[in-house]
């Protein structure tokens, strides 16, 4: 294999991999309007039973916004100290 076939392939997957981030990021700012856990829990009953990468990916994100959720409230449902 020559350096220039090394290189462009090289750029190929740095380039993919570009892509397949930025695709991560817009699938996260159009899901993070949702905040709710309400909301989030019926867009993960829209995706369930539903296998592809784009769903599983949705799954993900959504999770994590149920559980960065939940972490943000936990402080309001904490007891006070005395």
């Amino acid at each position: 294999m020559s350096t220039k076939t090394r290189w462009h392939d090289l750029i190929a997957t740095h380039n993919e991999r570009k892509a397949a981030r930025a695709h991560v990021r817009e699938l996260q700012d159009a899901l993070a309007v949702y905040t709710s856990p309400v909301e989030i829990e019926d867009l993960l009953a829209s995706v369930e039973g539903q296998d592809s990468d784009d769903a599983d990916l949705v799954r993900d994100i959504l999770t994590h916004n149920l559980s960065s959720t939940h972490s943000n409230r936990a402080h309001l449902r904490a007891p006070i100290a005395a």
